[in-house]
């Protein structure tokens, strides 16, 4: 499922585009394309997400960076087209 993910161009200088698009790997996110935004100061990504719940458009990953320099997914919040949270049914994975 396709979905966006609106990232701070700041952050993306500070990791690094690449590095930063490894992250995404972390929740099975392919990058099928990334632009600019109409905010000067974000890029979007557009993300082939498999486990994505039925009607999100927008994902909101929250990244928890360790002391080792090691990066892991604290938990992946989804909108919906009218910006509300959806629930994610848990898997049996």
């Amino acid at each position: 499922m396709s979905v966006k993910l609106h990232v701070s161009i700041e952050l993306l200088d500070d990791v690094g585009a690449e590095r930063f698009e490894g992250y995404l790997s972390m929740f099975g996110a392919t990058v099928i394309d990334r632009r600019q935004s109409d905010h000067p100061f974000q890029q979007i990504y557009e993300l082939d997400v498999p486990g994505a719940p039925p009607g999100a458009v927008t994902i909101d990953p929250t990244f928890c960076s360790h002391r080792d320099g090691t990066v892991s997914v604290q938990s992946l919040g989804w909108l919906d087209v009218h910006g509300r949270s959806i629930k994610a049914e848990a898997s049996d994975a």
